[in-house]
C-alpha cells in the first residue's frame, strides 16, 4: 500500500466520521431503534465505495474503520469496537466476489457490506453491551425490516459511490 493510499484512508475516515454526524443527527427524526444508523447508511455506502475503488486494497474497509474507530474511541469505546468489527466483516465479505464478478460489482458488494455489517454490529453493541432499553421493545420482524432497508440503501449508496469514484479521477490513484 502506498503512502498516498494511507493518507487517503485517514482523510476519508475523518470525512466519513464527521459527515456521518450530520446524517446521525437527522436520524433522530426516525422513531425506531437504529434510526440514526439507518439515516447514515447511504452515505456510508457511498464513502466506502470511493475507498474500495480508489485504494483497491483487500483490507481497505478495515483500515478506514480503524481510522473512524480511533476518532469514535474518544466518545464511546464500545461503538469504536463495533466500527472495527464492521470493517473486518466488510473486508471478509468483499473478498468473496473478487474472482467471479466484474470489478464494478465486486467494489459495490465490498462497499455495501460495511454499512450492512455496521448496522448489525451497532445493533448488537447497543442491545447487548450497552443494554439500551429501546431494544427490548423491538421485535425480530422490525429488526429484519430495518436490516432489509439497510441492505438496499447500502447497495444504492455503494452504486453511486462507485460511479462517482470511477468518473472523477482527481480522488487519487488505485484500481479503476
Amino acid at each position: 500500500m502506498k503512502t498516498r493510499h494511507i493518507a487517503f484512508i485517514g482523510i476519508l475516515g475523518a470525512a466519513v466520521f464527521s459527515g456521518g454526524w450530520l446524517f446521525y443527527a437527522a436520524g433522530h427524526m426516525l422513531p425506531v431503534p437504529g434510526g440514526k444508523f439507518i439515516a447514515m447508511t447511504p452515505y456510508l455506502g457511498f464513502a466506502m465505495a470511493i475507498a474500495a475503488v480508489r485504494v483497491g486494497s483487500p483490507w481497505t474497509m478495515t483500515l478506514v474503520a480503524l481510522a473512524m474507530g480511533a476518532v469514535a474511541a474518544l466518545f464511546t469505546p464500545l461503538m469504536s469496537l463495533a466500527i472495527a468489527a464492521a470493517g473486518i466483516a466488510a473486508d471478509l465479505t468483499g473478498r468473496l466476489p473478487r474472482r467471479s464478478l466484474s470489478r464494478r460489482i465486486a467494489n459495490t458488494v465490498h462497499a455495501a457490506a460495511f454499512p450492512f455489517w455496521g448496522f448489525w454490529s451497532f445493533t448488537l453493541v447497543s442491545a447487548y453491551l450497552t443494554r439500551n432499553p429501546a431494544y427490548e421493545l423491538v421485535r425480530p420482524a422490525h429488526l429484519a425490516a430495518a436490516g432489509a432497508f439497510v441492505a438496499i440503501a447500502s447497495v444504492v449508496g455503494a452504486l453511486l459511490g462507485v460511479r462517482f469514484a470511477e468518473r472523477f479521477h482527481f480522488l487519487g490513484g488505485g484500481e479503476t
